[in-house]
């Protein structure tokens, strides 16, 4: 969050230091599981190592701008070079390879380093191929050139529940906050997500149901599925949705609040029985108007999860031939609307 994490534990205490949340979460919760901090080495503090190489490991004077870290010199409407984004990913590829028991920072399982760097990387992922069109794969962080990256982001996304379901950032954040930086700036870019990124959880292969099984076991607040979680989402905020969506100009089709109404309906009973992959089939008009207004105000992880927000987005023809289209360098702009920053949020103040 650009606004930074803020924590009040039930004594009062405030935290505001991402790392040091994590730390106390371990210390409160040490029986739950994964351990976050691991005793993997007799001789080195693994985790917090792992944590602390990341300073060095990232591009150095680069301006401090935390919509798209590292990748703007100080002082200048200039990117940063390409080599230290080269040689950046290449030194993250031979981090994670050093513990070849398993995909993650610190081996087989998910620790402290691999939150402390998922943020970081996750940005890398999207907006690197989207400000270097020119200079791919090579600055293209899930492409073939970096295997170990590429496992990282597989592991993330396939083996940790909580990860896809309710903590993965959304890439059209994180697009629109690269657009936002560089517009101001007038500095050239390729406006889509790269196809590396927006795949990821819309493969044949991608678990999701059975991720979102294990996330929302012993949880009897959530629905069976994401496109349940996603219907219910709506329902529980019908009233900001009524409000916002018949006030949006993000189309052309005017929506009353009997239209929104009933629009909602229509969706959530799409999401809640339509079998088939074609979700988008059936829905009025009225209705399709209605999911491009909220796929586009509506992000993860604020709103809602990536799984049960992918369940909307598959609603939106424009959002799946954004999925299936590859990155055209072509698509270069200097303008363009961006979505909303992460500290937006449609439901949650």
């Amino acid at each position: 969050d650009i606004e930074g994490t803020k924590v009040q534990w039930p004594d009062g205490t405030i935290q505001t230091d991402s790392l040091e949340i994590v730390q106390r979460i371990q210390d409160e919760y040490p029986q739950n599981t994964p351990d976050l901090y691991p005793d993997i080495s007799m001789a080195v503090d693994t985790v917090n190592c792992n944590i602390l190489r990341f300073k060095s490991v990232f591009p150095h004077n680069t301006r401090p701008d935390a919509r798209i870290p590292f990748q703007l010199l100080p002082q200048t409407a200039t990117r940063t070079p390409f080599d230290p984004h080269k040689v950046t990913l290449e030194e993250i590829d031979e981090v994670l390879e050093e513990y070849d028991d398993g995909p993650f920072f610190c081996g087989d399982m998910i620790t402290a380093a691999d939150i402390a760097w998922a943020p970081y990387l996750e940005r890398y992922a999207v907006q690197l191929p989207m400000l270097y069109s020119d200079a791919l794969p090579e600055l293209e962080p899930r492409s073939r050139e970096y295997p170990a990256i590429k496992e990282w982001f597989d592991a993330m996304e396939d083996l940790i529940p909580c990860w896809a379901c309710r903590v993965m950032g959304d890439p059209n954040v994180y697009a629109g906050l690269l657009k936002e930086a560089v517009e101001e700036e007038g500095v050239e870019y390729v406006d889509r997500v790269p196809k590396t990124v927006a795949n990821a959880l819309h493969r044949n292969s991608y678990p999701g149901d059975i991720l979102w099984n294990r996330y929302a076991s012993g949880k009897p607040y959530l629905a069976a599925s994401p496109a349940e979680e996603c219907a219910a989402q709506l329902v529980r905020n019908r009233q900001t949705l009524l409000e916002t969506a018949s006030s949006g100009t993000t189309t052309q089709i005017h929506l009353s609040k009997d239209d929104v109404d009933v629009a909602l309906r229509e969706i959530c009973d799409s999401l809640i029985n339509v079998e088939d992959d074609d979700q988008a089939a059936g829905l009025s008009p009225k209705a399709h108007d209605l999911v491009t207004r909220l796929t586009k105000d509506l992000t993860a992880p604020k709103d809602m999860g990536m799984l049960p927000l992918r369940s909307l987005r598959l609603l939106s023809p424009s959002a799946v031939d954004q999925i299936t289209q590859p990155l055209n360098p072509s698509d270069i702009t200097q303008k363009s609307t961006p979505p909303p920053s992460p500290t937006d949020s449609l439901f949650f103040s």
